[in-house]
């Protein structure tokens, strides 16, 4: 199981942040990794599954085909 959610803010200027929670730590880190190697640039909140998106141009619809790649990759 897996669920990633996306926030936006526009104040004090337009930012995005994911939240990525699973069963798996393993499966979570894997998937920010490779969202990383896709020019995401996730960096971590500070609390679990909590992240800054660096590159705010992965709208949600750029960031679930990838999210299926990685899925369909790893699972088959």
């Amino acid at each position: 199981n897996l669920l990633v959610v996306m926030i936006a803010y526009t104040e004090p200027k337009f930012q995005r942040e994911l939240v990525v929670v699973s069963e798996s730590s393993n499966l979570t880190t894997s998937l920010v990794e490779y969202l990383n190697t896709r020019g995401v640039q996730l960096t971590s909140l500070g609390f679990p599954g909590g992240y800054t998106q660096g590159n705010a141009e992965y709208s949600r619809k750029k960031l679930q085909p990838l999210v299926q790649e990685f899925l369909a990759a790893t699972f088959g």
